[in-house]
């Protein structure tokens, strides 16, 4: 998957480019030459960064699925014991005396 920079993005980029060739290498580059040593910078050594970024990210979220695991397993609610169910079985005379009186 190809990095694409927006053109605000590759402005910057050629500015600091540009700063960094004069001020480090003692060379003043164009904008095209900046341009184009961003493209090379981007398309080979973009990847490598963007790779590290997405294996970083993977185990940091890893770590919080474990750490979410370990307190959802210490914090568990006893489930509730099953209800029984009360099969009385009643008589005809207690049927009687259960009954309200009219």
């Amino acid at each position: 998957m190809p990095i694409k920079l927006t053109l605000q993005e590759t402005e910057e980029a050629v500015h600091s480019l540009k700063k960094y060739c004069a001020a480090e290498l003692d060379r003043e580059v164009s904008g095209l030459q900046a341009k184009l040593l961003l493209d090379y910078i981007v398309q080979e050594i973009g990847p490598l960064a963007y790779n590290q970024g997405v294996k970083d990210a993977e185990e940091f979220l890893r770590g919080r699925l474990e750490d979410l695991s370990a307190e959802r397993s210490g914090a568990q609610v006893p489930a509730p014991a099953p209800a029984t169910a009360s099969c009385a079985v009643t008589g005809p005379a207690e049927r009687r005396s259960n009954q309200l009186p009219k």
